[in-house]
């Protein structure tokens, strides 16, 4: 029996005016994601990687409904999130909880723990439980995220970047949700601190039965963390497959530069040999014609990389890649395949 996706996202776009001039008009637009797809089942870990400015935060709050697409479906255990009115989006927030960068900022700092986690519960179900009960989920959670009950007293300023976001994590568990969407959990985070928080992290996913849309990017922690993997670059997604397959086989020139970015405790094996970029990341205001990575490409092949936009398209039974190397007629990998939506009805 082939698991059904919990999570299911179908060409989903999104763009931001840029206003300027005398008047403050509309000048140009910020494709901030572009025709995107991916699904996760449940209980497993998708990893959007890309670096800064790639629109991986732009994905997740649209998934939410933060703010809205443009164009697109975004299917949430087979409803259509995109249709949902305030009171199904408001059941929608119970089921879906994300979890942010910085565990300061996401902290009321006038609010004690015990109220921040309480929070939530009290919104959705405090008509429901009493105050003994709520003080027992709080008080349950905090100690399995790996703090004490004499914590709850106490206001965020007195506790470490690792033990906020351990608070943050308790807050967005204790409505029991069934997807998290992590956007850069561990980056702000001390090497020896960002461990011991993945490690929890893979530890409530199994006693809970969690699903992750696992933003980062760090190519260590999405190997570490993910079953799946789609990178991203200038709001696309530009290589999607499984984790062995993508790291142990990298095919956009974009993803073997990230994996060649990896410090290796074997530097005579490095793929930073092979693969360097010139530049930085493109103006999502201003990407070029063609292949939006063409410009930083050291793989380049002519002139159709700055025509023709290529499409994600599988390359195996499990992986798609958005380049014209593997798509187009002489190339070793060329496939005649139809567009993305058929590689993950084969998942």
């Amino acid at each position: 029996m082939v698991d059904q996706p919990l999570l299911r996202v179908r060409n989903l776009t999104r763009s931001f005016p840029v206003q300027g001039g005398f008047f403050n008009r509309i000048v140009n637009y910020v494709r901030a994601v572009d025709d995107i797809s991916f699904e996760i089942n449940g209980a497993k870990t998708l990893g959007l990687i890309g670096e800064s400015g790639c629109g991986k935060t732009t994905v997740a709050k649209l998934i939410l409904r933060l703010i809205e697409p443009d164009s697109g479906e975004v299917m949430f255990d087979g409803a259509h999130v995109l249709d949902f009115d305030a009171a199904q989006l408001r059941a929608l927030r119970a089921r879906i909880q994300m979890i942010y960068q910085d565990p300061y900022s996401s902290l009321n700092p006038r609010m004690k723990v015990f109220d921040i986690i309480a929070e939530p519960l009290n919104i959705h179900y405090g008509h429901q439980l009493s105050a003994k009960e709520i003080r027992h989920r709080v008080v349950d959670l905090v100690k399995r995220v790996g703090l004490h009950e004499n914590d709850l007293g106490k206001y965020p300023h007195m506790f470490s970047g690792g033990q906020r976001q351990r608070i943050g994590i308790a807050r967005a568990l204790i409505l029991q949700p069934q997807l998290l969407v992590l956007d850069e959990p561990t980056s702000a985070l001390d090497v020896s601190i960002q461990a011991k928080l993945l490690k929890l992290l893979l530890q409530l996913q199994r006693e809970m039965q969690l699903t992750f849309l696992f933003i980062s990017h760090d190519m260590r922690v999405i190997q570490l963390m993910a079953d799946d993997v789609a990178v991203m670059y200038l709001g696309k997604i530009v290589e999607y497959g499984p984790i062995e397959d993508v790291f142990s086989n990298p095919r956009h020139p974009y993803t073997q530069a990230l994996l060649a970015a990896m410090p290796t405790p074997d530097p005579g094996n490095r793929l930073d040999k092979l693969v360097q970029l010139k530049g930085e990341i493109g103006d999502p205001s201003n990407i070029p014609a063609g292949c939006p990575f063409w410009p930083r490409c050291p793989q380049k092949i002519g002139e159709i990389c700055e025509r023709k936009p290529p499409q994600l398209l599988p390359v195996n039974q499990t992986t798609a890649v958005s380049c014209h190397l593997y798509h187009e007629p002489g190339h070793e990998d060329f496939s005649p395949l139809g567009k993305s939506d058929e590689i993950l009805a084969r998942r």
